[in-house]
C-alpha cells in the first residue's frame, strides 16, 4: 500500500468528518500506523486495496488545504496525501526523494541543485521548478502572512528572514528556476536536516497560473485545488465533509 493511503488510515478515529478516498497508482513507502488504530487500519487498508476506496473518520476539521497557509496537523496530513514536495518521510521518518530525482551539492554545502522527476498536476500541467520558486516566495512574502514563514529561515534558505521581515524583496530569496526541471537552492548556512524539512507542506509547490486564476478562492473547493501526488480531491459534502479522492488520468 502507498504511504499516502497508510497516512490517511492512521487518522482513522471516530469523529465528525468522513473522507472518501480512492487510491491512485503511484507507489510510495508505507507510513507507520500507531497505537490501537493499527489493527483497524490494516483491515481498512486491505478493504481499500480490494475496492480502491476508503472511508476514514477524523475528529477535527481540515482548516486549510493551502500549503503555505495551513497550520494544523490534520490539514498537513491531507495536503501531504494530495501533494508531493521535493522529499517525503518514509516509515522510519527518514527523508526520501519525492519530486526530487537527484541533487547536486556544492563543496561548501551552500548550493543545492535539484533535478525534478517528470510529474503533472491534476489538470495535466507539468510540475516545474517555477512552482517551487513561486510557493517558497509566497511563504515568506509578508503579504501572505504565513504563520510558517519562519521555517524557510530555519531551512537556511538565503535571505529568508530578511525577505519575510520586509527588508529585502521576495526575488532575493535563495531559490531559482534554472529551467523547467532544475531548481537551484542557495543557503546562508548548511542545514543537516534540510531534506527532512522539504517534506513539510510549507515547502510544497504551487502552480502560479492556477493560483492566480483562482484568486481568493484558491484551495477552498475541489475546483480550486490542484494535486500532484497519489490522490486528488474531487468532491466535498458540507455536513459530513466527505472528500472524494480518486485516480488521476
Amino acid at each position: 500500500m502507498k504511504k499516502a493511503l497508510k497516512k490517511m488510515v492512521s487518522l482513522g478515529i471516530s469523529g465528525l468528518m468522513v473522507w472518501s478516498l480512492t487510491a491512485c497508482g503511484n507507489s510510495k513507502p508505507a507510513a507507520p500506523v500507531s497505537g490501537t488504530t493499527q489493527a483497524a487500519a490494516e483491515t481498512k487498508a486491505a478493504e481499500a486495496a480490494k475496492g480502491n476506496a476508503l472511508n476514514v473518520h477524523i475528529d477535527v476539521e481540515v482548516a486549510s488545504m493551502d500549503p503555505q497557509i495551513a497550520t494544523d496537523g490534520t490539514s498537513f496530513e491531507v495536503i501531504a496525501d494530495t501533494t508531493d514536495g521535493l522529499y517525503e518521510l518514509d516509515a522510519d521518518g527518514k527523508p526520501v526523494p519525492a519530486l526530487a530525482e537527484s541533487v547536486d551539492k556544492s563543496a561548501d554545502g551552500l548550493t543545492l541543485t535539484y533535478h525534478l522527476r517528470d510529474a503533472k498536476w491534476s489538470n495535466g500541467t507539468p510540475v516545474t521548478a517555477k512552482d517551487f520558486v513561486f510557493a517558497w516566495r509566497r511563504a515568506v512574502n509578508p503579504v501572505t502572512a504565513s504563520e510558517y514563514a519562519f521555517i524557510v529561515g530555519i531551512a537556511g534558505i538565503k535571505n529568508a528572514d530578511a525577505v519575510s521581515s520586509g527588508e529585502k524583496p521576495i526575488e532575493e530569496l535563495g531559490v531559482t528556476e534554472v529551467d523547467d526541471k532544475t531548481l537551484k537552492v542557495e543557503l546562508d548556512v548548511p542545514v543537516p536536516f534540510f531534506e527532512s524539512l522539504m517534506a513539510f507542506p510549507t515547502f510544497y509547490p504551487v502552480n502560479e497560473e492556477f493560483f492566480t486564476k483562482c484568486g481568493d478562492q484558491y484551495a477552498s473547493t475541489p475546483d480550486t485545488l490542484l494535486s500532484n501526488g497519489p490522490f486528488k480531491i474531487t468532491a466535498y459534502e458540507p455536513a459530513a465533509t466527505t472528500i472524494t479522492l480518486e485516480k488521476k488520468p
